[in-house]
């Protein structure tokens, strides 16, 4: 019987195990400037939900940009879909959760075997 040498856990798993810790402490903290602080001081300047909107994903994209202009884009529409549960929901929390599993998610999809 040969046994194939194949690692139960790609190595490459164990450092990005470790770095989902600090995306989703960075989801958080993002989630709370952005969706939290900026969202509602945005919205008491300007009195609508919308321009609130607008303004914090524009500049969420604007934060992320050093990835490229492609992502930024991409970030700036995520941005909206947070800020809508942020909305929905009342609440910074439900946005956060989803920020930190998309994290989590990406930094994982990155593996390659």
């Amino acid at each position: 019987m040969v046994l194939v040498n194949v690692p139960l856990v790609h190595p490459d798993w164990v450092s990005r195990a470790g770095s989902s810790g600090l995306y989703v402490i960075g989801a958080f903290m993002e989630e709370f400037l952005w969706r939290g602080y900026m969202f509602a001081r945005i919205q008491e300047l300007f009195g609508r939900v919308w321009i609130a909107l607008l303004v914090t994903s524009g500049l969420f994209a604007v934060y992320h940009i050093y990835e490229g202009v492609g992502s930024a884009i991409t970030v700036f529409f995520v941005g909206l879909v947070y800020g809508i549960v942020r909305v929905a929901s009342g609440s910074v929390y439900p946005s956060t959760v989803a920020h930190a599993c998309y994290n989590t998610i990406l930094l994982f999809a990155r593996v390659s075997w």
